[in-house]
């Protein structure tokens, strides 16, 4: 653990998220704020436990899970007892604090690279409706017995490595009810170098449940923010961050659209929409700098900041008017005259005044992954470098109260 004074005079604890062999490409955190997952490409899953000795924090390892698969969704279920991870091969759910597997549900299809979100009794999906061909949003109702069922699951070896006992030969397979589906479509768009006019299908980069459940709200690789109805399914709002972007620098105080870097193309666009924990807002990170909030409730754009670097994801601290905001350019992009510690740095944003109070350094990577914890104390990031951070402020975050 290190302690670092930020340029705000606010004292800040790091702890280091080591073990992973891939950079780590999702972070859950507990409703207690005592226990946080990580997952990485290859499908390695780590639980840690963030306990309290006096006045200091301490993070520690508990158990592998081997997952084995390409994650694309993690969560905690059923008061944070049971796991569930998403692979293309289907949902893999394990019972948390023994690291045995409860079930396999497995797709008709496999699943494509959306993130999977959660809401009460239902967890989203994207799949190919075909193998490429359109793709389509699923509902799957979460099985009412499954905390139930995690009692029944004999502790594995908390390494959880490849040779363990988390990888079952013969895994439990069920099925899960499919409650509703929406179809994206396809879009067109002009070839930057041949000028040709392409079709191709609408890619759903990420979704997630809107307030009380009641909305369904999917980030599309066409630049639109597409909004469903959770009982019908049927569309009722769309916001595209190209037609709204004068608009956008506009309300940022930015000096115009000529200053964007809007990504076009089938697999571009949108790659996160975030919601925060109390429902209220959507976060629309985006690469060319600017950071929307949106009233989800209204559909209506409350804030707008612009960034100096592409910000690949965004978070709303619970109680106080802070965002945390982080990407930088692709890691892939960095050469040793463009890197700099700058790009990846995490912002801490006012985003009543729209100013930038103050900034984390530790990242040598694009920023991927940030979690704020619900008591807003600490927050975990994740970079492509393969590092992930616990940055602990406890009540040393007030300091950033206007």
């Amino acid at each position: 653990m290190s302690k670092e004074e930020s340029g705000s005079d606010v004292s800040v604890s790091v702890f280091p998220v080591t073990g992973h062999g891939r950079p780590i490409s999702h972070i859950c955190i507990s409703k207690d704020d005592t226990r946080f997952v990580t997952a990485d490409h290859l499908g390695e899953v780590r639980v840690w436990r963030l306990k309290s000795e006096g006045s200091d924090k301490q993070v520690e390892w508990e158990r592998n899970i081997h997952v084995g698969n390409r994650i694309y969704g993690l969560g905690m279920l059923c008061d944070d007892t049971i796991l569930f991870t998403a692979t293309a091969f289907g949902f893999f759910v394990y019972n948390i604090e023994n690291g045995g597997l409860i079930q396999v549900v497995e797709p008709d299809i496999p699943f494509s690279s959306g993130e999977i979100s959660f809401g009460h009794e239902y967890v989203l999906a994207t799949v190919p409706a075909k193998m490429g061909c359109k793709q389509e949003i699923r509902v799957y109702r979460i099985p009412g017995d499954l905390a139930m069922a995690s009692k029944s699951v004999a502790p594995v070896d908390p390494r959880g490595t490849e040779e363990g006992s988390n990888v079952l030969a013969d895994p439990p397979v069920a099925e899960w009810e499919i409650v509703g589906r929406i179809p994206l479509g396809t879009t067109s768009f002009i070839h930057e170098i041949s000028g040709a006019k392409i079709t191709a299908p609408i890619n759903g980069n990420s979704s997630c449940w809107g307030p009380l459940n009641q909305t369904l709200i999917v980030g599309c690789s066409d630049n639109v923010v597409r909004v469903y109805d959770a009982k019908d399914f049927s569309l009722k709002w769309t916001y595209d961050i190209v037609e709204k972007a004068e608009d956008d620098c506009k309300m940022a105080g930015s000096g115009g659209v000529d200053e964007l870097d809007v990504a076009k193309g089938a697999n571009a666009g949108l790659k996160r929409v975030i919601i925060t924990a109390d429902k209220n807002h959507i976060i629309i990170p985006s690469t060319d700098g600017i950071v929307r909030i949106i009233d989800p409730w209204h559909f209506k754009t409350v804030k707008v900041m612009k960034c100096d670097i592409p910000v690949r994801v965004a978070a709303l601290h619970p109680k106080l008017p802070l965002m945390f905001c982080a990407g930088g350019i692709e890691s892939s992009d960095v050469t040793q005259t463009k890197q700099s510690g700058d790009q990846f740095q995490i912002y801490i944003c006012n985003i009543v005044h729209r100013e930038v109070l103050d900034s984390l350094r530790g990242h040598i990577g694009t920023v991927d992954e940030i979690q704020v914890a619900h008591s807003g104390r600490f927050i975990i990031s994740s970079a492509w470098d393969g590092t992930g951070i616990v940055w602990w402020f406890g009540k040393e975050i007030g300091k950033y109260k206007p």
